[in-house]
C-alpha cells in the first residue's frame, strides 16, 4: 500500500468520526433542555474546534509526499496509523461499553477534557477527543521527519560525521520505541483502558517535541505551519503549568533550580546557554533519583544487571522502578529512550556553545526548553498520574 493510500484510509476514517459526531451535536443542539442539564456548551465548542483543527492538518498530508527523506518518517507514519486505529468509531464504540470499568485515572481524564463519564456520548466524545489528539502530534511529529535530509542532520552545529552517525542512530531508536508501544495495543489480549491515560497521552506529545527541535536545527528554513506554531505555544505552556506543580509536589526546592535555569536562558550573559543545560541535566538527575530512592530501589530489586560496579543503581534500574505500576515493556522501553534523547539534546547543546559559530536562535532555545521540561514532566506524570493522583 502506498503512502497516498495509508493517509487516504485516515481521511477517510476522520469523515466517518466526524459524521457521528455531527449527527450526535445536531441531536443534542435540538435540545435546550438537554443542553442545559449536560452543561456541554463548552466542551461541544472546544470539540468543534479541535476537529476543525484536526481537519486542516489532515488535509495537508498528501502533500508532503515529495520530502520523506528521514528513515524515522516511515517509523513514525506506522505509529500514527495505529494511534488512527483508537479513533475509529467502531473502536470509540466498543471501549464507551467499558465505562463502568474505567479506572479513576480516566475517570480523571474525561473531566480534564471537559466530559462527564457518567453519560455514554459524552464519554465518547471525550475518548475521540484524547486519540484526536495523539493522532495530531503524531502527524506534526511526521511532518518534521518528513523534512529531514537525513544526510544533513544536524547542519546548523557543524557537527562530526561520527557524532552525526550516534544521532541518527538516537533518532531511530527513539522512533522505533515510539512505534513499537503503539503496535503493542494490536493485540487482543492488551486492553489499553487498562493502562493509565498517561501511557498513550504524552508520548506522542514527546515525539513531537523531539521532531520539531530536530528539524529546527537541521533544516535552514522549517516549514511554516499556522497549526503547528500554534500547537508548540499550547505545550509549552501545558508543560511549564504542570512541571512547577508536579515538582512542588515532589520537593518545592527542585522550582528554585528550575526557574534559575529558565533565567540564565532568558539573560544576556554570553554563557547562559551552558547554565541552561547544565542545570537541566541536573535537575533531571536530582528528578530521577527523588522518584527512584536508593534504598526503595534495593528492597525492590536485588539483580546484578540493575547495578553498576561501585553498587550503585543504573539509570535503567531507576527508570523500571518508575514504571514499575504500568508494567508494560514497550512503555518502559519508550521511557527510556525518551529521557535518553532529552539529554543527548542538552549535551549537544551544550556541545554548540564551544562548537557552532551562528547563536543558537530563540526557535532553538525555545523548542529546547521545551523538550527538556516535557521529558521531566513525563516522569513525574507516571510517578503521580499512574495512580489517579
Amino acid at each position: 500500500m502506498s503512502h497516498f493510500d495509508h493517509y487516504k484510509r485516515i481521511l477517510q476514517d476522520l469523515d466517518r468520526i466526524q459524521l457521528h459526531n455531527k449527527t450526535f451535536l445536531d441531536q443534542l443542539h435540538s435540545s435546550l433542555k438537554v443542553q442545559a442539564a449536560l452543561g456541554l456548551d463548552k466542551s461541544i465548542d472546544a470539540f468543534l474546534k479541535e476537529s476543525v483543527k484536526m481537519r486542516a492538518i489532515y488535509d495537508t498530508l498528501p502533500r508532503i509526499q515529495n520530502f520523506m527523506n528521514s528513515p524515522a518518517f516511515d517509523i513514525a507514519r506506522q505509529a500514527t496509523l495505529d494511534i488512527s486505529r483508537f479513533a475509529e468509531i467502531t473502536h470509540i464504540q466498543e471501549m464507551t461499553k467499558q465505562l463502568v470499568k474505567l479506572s479513576d485515572p480516566w475517570q480523571n481524564q474525561l473531566k480534564i477534557l471537559g466530559f462527564q463519564s457518567e453519560s455514554l456520548k459524552e464519554a465518547q466524545l471525550g475518548l475521540q477527543s484524547h486519540f484526536a489528539r495523539m493522532a495530531e502530534m503524531s502527524i506534526l511529529a511526521e511532518r518534521s521527519f518528513a523534512n529531514l535530509d537525513w544526510k544533513t542532520l544536524g547542519l546548523n552545529f557543524g557537527i562530526t560525521a561520527d557524532l552525526q552517525e550516534s544521532l541518527r542512530n538516537n533518532i531511530l531508536g527513539f522512533s522505533d520505541s515510539y512505534s513499537a508501544l503503539f503496535k503493542s495495543f494490536r493485540q487482543p489480549e492488551i486492553n489499553i483502558l487498562s493502562f493509565p491515560p498517561v501511557v498513550t497521552s504524552i508520548p506522542p506529545i514527546e515525539f513531537h517535541n523531539d521532531a520539531s527541535l530536530w528539524e529546527a536545527i537541521s533544516v535552514e528554513e522549517p516549514e511554516s505551519l499556522e497549526e503547528k506554531d500554534v500547537l508548540n505555544l499550547e505545550i509549552a505552556k501545558e508543560t511549564e503549568e504542570s512541571l512547577e506543580r508536579l515538582l512542588s509536589k515532589l520537593d518545592p526546592s527542585l522550582i528554585i533550580l528550575w526557574r534559575g535555569a529558565k533565567q540564565s536562558l532568558q539573560s544576556d550573559n554570553p554563557d547562559r546557554v551552558r547554565h541552561f543545560t547544565s542545570s537541566l541535566r541536573e535537575l533531571h538527575t536530582h528528578v530521577m533519583h527523588k522518584l527512584s530512592p536508593d534504598h526503595e530501589l534495593k528492597n525492590w530489586s536485588n539483580a546484578p544487571e540493575h547495578y553498576d560496579e561501585k553498587g550503585n543503581p543504573t539509570r535503567r534500574a531507576r527508570l523500571l522502578y518508575i514504571c514499575r505500576e504500568i508494567n508494560h515493556e514497550p512503555f518502559t522501553r519508550f521511557v527510556k529512550k525518551d529521557i535518553d534523547a532529552s539529554l543527548s539534546f542538552i549535551d549537544l547543546f551544550q556541545r554548540g556553545t564551544h562548537e557552532v559559530q551562528a547563536p543558537f536562535s530563540s526557535t532553538q532555545l525555545s523548542l529546547m526548553q521545551t523538550r527538556a521540561e516535557g521529558s521531566l514532566r513525563f516522569l513525574l506524570e507516571i510517578t503521580m498520574k499512574a495512580g489517579g493522583t
